[in-house]
């Protein structure tokens, strides 16, 4: 923050502040919730370009990448959110409870089925069983399905982690906006992995 002088005409001095305007690296560091310093945004720009020359010449790879950054981004929101929901409610939440939430929701939606089959990753599901099929895999469909239901048990929670966490802040009056930019991310990735599954691999 810097501070401006103002000469007054009895000779005293008074203090005015001025806010600095802010910099990129701090409007990606809030909007991605990690702290970005300037060097960091040559590589972010390498990241884009080189993602972008990718999906470009083969744009079934980039559905590949985002769904990848799609799970790393739910479970930075689950290592982030599950610990403070725990103690808003008195509960110890470590990372192997997660685990375990995680394995008996695969457990239980493998055996039932599970409603988000209809909205998460189902072209991309049956075009990698199509791939297979057509290549004589000994691979089962049952596995391929297993995987896939993993990765939606993921994405439902890290978002359901962070809705609540969300809800939380903003009822207690606290700063829900770097919690909304996380979920607004997830949600994009959502949106832009389902766009691309129904245009490229449909």
């Amino acid at each position: 923050m810097q501070l401006g002088y103002e000469q007054q005409n009895h000779g005293d001095y008074s203090i005015s502040y001025r806010r600095r305007p802010e910099t990129l690296e701090s409007k990606l560091s809030k909007a991605l919730g990690m702290p970005i310093k300037k060097g960091d945004l040559w590589l972010l720009g390498f990241i884009v370009a080189g993602l972008t020359f990718i999906g470009i010449r083969n744009p079934a790879t980039i559905t590949v990448y985002l769904i990848a950054c799609l799970i790393a981004h739910s479970v930075k929101m689950m290592v982030d959110y599950c610990p403070r929901l725990g103690k808003m409610f008195g509960v110890q939440v470590r990372a192997h409870h997660v685990a375990a939430l995680i394995l008996i929701a695969t457990m239980i939606f493998s055996s039932i089925g599970m409603p988000a089959h209809a909205l998460l990753f189902d072209s991309i599901e049956a075009k990698v069983n199509e791939i297979l099929t057509g290549a004589g895999s000994t691979v089962d469909a049952a596995t391929v399905t297993l995987i896939f239901t993993v990765l939606r048990v993921i994405v439902i929670f890290g978002i359901l982690v962070g809705g609540i966490f969300l809800v939380n802040q903003a009822m207690q009056g606290g700063d829900w906006k770097p919690i909304g930019n996380m979920m607004a991310i997830g949600v994009g990735f959502v949106l832009a992995i389902e766009v691309l599954s129904q245009l490229i691999l449909a």
